[in-house]
């Protein structure tokens, strides 16, 4: 299976149109989900002159006020996958409203219990896989979020690769590091520590 190509902020190089649909809605658990994703100029600094100008960044906090209230008329849940990094997902959870869950990523920070801001939860689970996240959410009869656990598994050598993915990072990394078998890694990992319970 493919998974959907889905950005609210990426257009073409004329800033005209977008160059993928920007969100999904899903029904998971008997809950209507709406999905859409931005990502940082940022995320972009190390792709090939040739792309880039091929494409232009269209600001995260337009694109998101343009599409979370189109979402929050459809869906129960509405979910953030963003690559602008922690302290942006605490700004765009501050200005924009509508927005239940933040996934983050690009600075690699490990979030051992999601942080708050107002009513929005932010995630994100470290780096390169080493570590896979659980969150469960209970509803009220208002059909808001009453409470919630987070779990963070690092994914260490006891438990076993799944077969299907392996073989596809295994393809990645041989065609991005040429033929070496190895990532390309120059980042590093923080960890923000957490309180001794992941439940709210």
């Amino acid at each position: 299976r493919k998974m959907p190509f889905m950005s609210a902020n990426l257009k073409d190089a004329a800033g005209k149109n977008l160059l993928a649909v920007p969100y999904v809605v899903k029904e998971i658990g008997g809950i209507t989900v709406g999905i859409t994703s931005v990502a940082s100029p940022e995320s972009f600094a190390y792709f090939p002159e040739d792309k880039l100008k091929q494409i232009s960044i269209w600001n995260v906090y337009d694109a998101l006020n343009e599409t979370v209230p189109e979402l929050r008329k459809k869906c129960k849940l509405v979910v953030l996958l963003s690559h602008c990094g922690v302290n942006e997902d605490r700004m765009i959870a501050a200005k924009v409203k509508g927005i239940d869950l933040i996934f983050g990523a690009h600075d690699n920070i490990l979030l051992e219990t999601p942080e708050k801001e107002g009513s929005t939860l932010i995630m994100q689970a470290g780096r390169n896989g080493e570590y896979v996240g659980v969150l469960r959410l209970k509803f009220g009869k208002d059909g808001k979020i009453s409470s919630y656990e987070n779990q963070v598994t690092a994914l260490g050598m006891a438990v076993s690769d799944d077969p299907g993915i392996a073989e596809v990072m295994k393809k990645y990394y041989t065609e991005t590091s040429a033929g070496t078998g190895k990532p390309e890694d120059e980042h590093t990992q923080e960890t923000v520590p957490a309180p001794a319970k992941g439940v709210r």
